[in-house]
């Protein structure tokens, strides 16, 4: 079988309304089994593509997602660290915003960064209740220090003194402290919301362990999600 053609940008725009779809169903939720969540994402998707495009099996649009949500998510963390200055436009933080979204690949040489190419991605998720109940970081967290826009994006090459050798080292804790620092916020939230709406948030916080990159953590953190993984599993198969 030949190799499937890469996805159209409408096709990820697809996915990602089918995701919040089925995961804000009320007859549902997200109340279901990983697979038969996805089951439900696959055939929504696929009813609803792009006229033109290929139909997509449940793997191809679970790695899909997978690479949707990290990259949104860094760009969503991005945008968090823009100190909102008086008068500056979206555009202005969206553009700072980008250049801390590269700076955020680490180790990688500065000439070889990508920049965020799913703004249609993040136009979809960033209001979205579903979304924002396990985004990686949010306005007001410890870790999301402001930026200041003007120097985002300095003009001088010249780079900070050890920057290389730091954010190397640092990105790994980094993604492990962000994703625990996540789960803190979902289990606050829910001590503060209706009992309705503090199940939905442990709904949204239980299926947000299945779209985080364990080989992207250390042991421990891998180990931590594996097992919460496993309680989750087994609390739908009671």
């Amino acid at each position: 079988m030949g190799r499937k053609s890469s996805f159209l940008e409408e096709e990820e725009a697809q996915l990602c309304r089918s995701y919040l779809k089925v995961g804000t169903d009320a007859t549902t939720g997200t109340n279901q089994s990983s697979g038969t969540f996805w089951e439900r994402i696959c055939t929504h998707f696929n009813s609803s593509r792009p006229t033109g495009s290929t139909t997509r099996d449940q793997r191809s649009l679970e790695c899909k997602w997978s690479k949707v949500s990290s990259d949104v998510k860094r760009f969503a963390s991005a945008l968090d660290k823009v100190d909102r200055r008086s008068g500056a436009s979206l555009d202005d933080e969206i553009e700072a915003a980008q250049c801390i979204y590269k700076a955020m690949q680490g180790g990688t040489e500065a000439k070889t960064r990508k920049p965020f190419k799913l703004m249609h991605c993040w136009r979809i998720l960033k209001a979205e209740p579903l979304w924002m109940s396990f985004r990686v970081s949010k306005p007001g967290y410890e870790s999301t220090a402001p930026v200041n826009i003007d120097m985002a994006c300095p003009t001088s090459a010249v780079r900070p003194k050890g920057s290389k050798a730091t954010k190397a080292d640092a990105k790994q804790t980094d993604l492990a402290e962000l994703s625990f620092k996540e789960l803190a916020q979902a289990t606050k939230e829910m001590a503060q919301a209706s009992p309705k709406r503090a199940r939905a948030i442990e709904e949204a916080n239980e299926m947000a362990l299945f779209t985080v990159c364990l080989s992207d953590l250390d042991p421990d953190a891998r180990e931590f999600f594996a097992l919460r993984r496993h309680q989750v599993l087994q609390k739908l198969r009671d």
